[in-house]
């Protein structure tokens, strides 16, 4: 789009494409999305299956705890484009919100699959893997993404009690003790504090 837009190219649907680069950064950005909320409603209204739109709306969903409402932009954009990576992870982070678990891991694998790199996708795997039961595995998708995501006390969390299901006493502690620092309010401290106890 960046290119269809370059002085001297002869294109003809400039509105369209200055319109898509406008709406792609919030799909990215909680801040700016809901800012932009009117005029992502506004889009919708003109084109309820734009694509960009309904990212940016599933944003605003989401940080207004709207987890079904975001479910559904997310599978309208699929719906269109089924091949679309970011909505596909968007989506499995969503459906392991939502506690499909199996949903989520078929969403995250496809994403996986074209985001090979991806540190919010392997969280979400190694968050599902953990729940299956899946320990070993999960292990690896968190400690993938805990190099990228050095600041998510929950990641941190999971990791220490993949580590625990594993006997893997060292590591659990260490990351338990990584998830209690950066957040020491969350819903998870008491079970962390109680594992730490035991481990000690």
């Amino acid at each position: 789009m960046q290119n269809a837009l370059r002085p001297g190219t002869a294109f003809t649907r400039t509105d369209e494409a200055r319109r898509f680069l406008s709406f792609s950064p919030l799909a990215r950005d909680f801040a700016k999305a809901q800012q932009a909320t009117a005029q992502i409603q506004e889009a919708l209204k003109a084109d309820p299956n734009y694509a960009p739109a309904l990212m940016a709306a599933a944003v605003v969903y989401e940080q207004q705890n709207n987890l079904n409402a975001a479910r559904q932009a997310c599978e309208k954009v699929l719906a269109r484009y089924p091949f679309f990576a970011p909505a596909n992870k968007r989506l499995a982070a969503l459906y392991a919100a939502l506690g499909d678990n199996q949903k989520a891991y078929d969403q995250a694998s496809k994403a996986r699959e074209a985001l090979p790199d991806d540190p919010e996708v392997a969280r979400t795997l190694g968050v599902v893997l953990y729940q299956r039961g899946d320990y070993t595995r999960a292990v690896q998708f968190l400690k993938e993404s805990a190099r990228k995501r050095a600041t998510d006390a929950e990641l941190f969390y999971y990791l220490g009690m993949a580590h625990y299901r594993l006997k893997e006493k060292g590591e659990s502690k260490q990351a338990l003790r990584q998830a209690l620092t950066l957040n020491a309010n969350a819903s998870f401290v008491e079970e962390a504090r109680k594992v730490l106890a035991e481990l000690k």
